[in-house]
């Protein structure tokens, strides 16, 4: 029994031993929390480890990493690459070695449109919506376009052009990246030059005017001393000037008979078309003279047959048609406008 007792109590100081040699050994070092994952524009973290005793790297020049105590301060700059970027801490801590990925996110550059700016007229206005993770740069190439930023929204605004047509490019910048806007300002307002053949085949040149419509969206009037005193108005779409058949021009009285004028377009000797949807209609160009001008053709027309020309009809109704029309009283071919001065 003696000898039993004497076993017991050598197994129970070994157990002892073995308590103490587990209650002895060093605690392995391990992180507590961290603050690695950085947005495009940069900015500084922290990683916390359980002890103070440790130092820290980078493999990466971006990525700055600085001990303090048990704090471990992280500095990233701006990204201005493409894509994100990761960069790897390595950790000294008690012997031991503790390994963490910083990560950093990609830039945002997004403009709501790249199609090109075409300012019509004078003062327009016209905004677009830019989203960056980065600081926005706008660089405008002529003084005629004046911009300004307000938080996502740029706003470029052209001003008072005394000439039909100029063009410029803005650029807007973030990064490396830069997203290149061709500009134009087009002005068709003014004094022109009125040319035509008539009903006698003589070239005419009338001085007239162009005009916006105050009650008419997209429609000019042309003014001057045009047959028979009227006004023609002409559409502006789809980048170019319009004759549209089917315009009324009020009342005439020829050899005591008092007829309806409209606007109508013809081919040759058929009767012309008083539908509205039959155009005539020109772009802007520049002659071998350099000067902008409007030189009018064939735009939307009927069958085989094609606009040669613009007309003022005679009808004995008020509502144009086949049976209350009675024959073109003026024909203006081969129209051209020529700018001579913008307003």
């Amino acid at each position: 029994m003696k000898q039993i007792y004497h076993y017991f109590i050598l197994l129970l100081c070994l157990l002892s031993a073995a308590c103490d040699n587990d209650d002895n050994s060093p605690v392995k070092a391990y992180i507590i929390k961290s603050d690695t994952t950085f947005e495009a524009k940069g900015g500084n973290g922290t990683i916390e480890v359980s002890t103070g005793n440790l130092s820290v790297s980078s493999d990466k020049d971006w990525c700055k990493v600085e001990a303090e105590g048990n704090i471990i301060h992280i500095t990233v700059p701006q990204n201005i690459d493409i894509g994100g970027r990761t960069a790897l801490i390595t950790i000294l801590a008690d012997g031991y070695e503790l390994m963490l990925p910083v990560t950093q996110l990609a830039p945002i550059f997004i403009v709501s449109s790249t199609d090109p700016l075409s300012f019509f007229g004078n003062g327009e206005t016209i905004e677009l919506q830019v989203q960056s993770s980065l600081e926005v740069k706008v660089t405008v190439d002529d003084d005629w376009i004046q911009y300004e930023q307000k938080e996502n929204t740029i706003s470029f605004h052209c001003t008072k052009s005394d000439v039909p047509l100029r063009s410029t490019q803005v650029k807007i910048s973030s990064g490396t990246k830069t997203v290149t806007l061709d500009c134009k300002q087009m002005c068709i307002e003014g004094e022109y030059t009125f040319t035509y053949t008539d009903t006698n085949w003589d070239d005419i040149d009338l001085k007239t005017t162009l005009t916006k419509d105050p009650t008419e969206e997209n429609t000019y009037i042309l003014k001057g001393d045009l047959p028979f005193g009227r006004e023609l108005k002409l559409k502006y779409e789809n980048n170019k000037l319009a004759f549209h058949a089917g315009q009324y021009l009020g009342t005439e009285t020829i050899d005591g008979k008092e007829y309806h004028l409209f606007m109508t377009l013809g081919y040759g000797r058929l009767t012309p078309a008083w539908d509205y949807i039959v155009d005539y209609v020109a772009p802007m160009t520049q002659n071998k003279n350099g000067d902008y001008c409007f030189e009018f053709d064939d735009g939307k027309h009927w069958g085989k047959y094609f606009v040669t020309r613009v007309s003022i009809s005679t009808f004995t109704s008020s509502t144009a048609s086949e049976s209350s029309y009675v024959e073109e009283i003026e024909k203006l071919a081969y129209v051209i406008l020529t700018i001579n001065k913008v307003f």
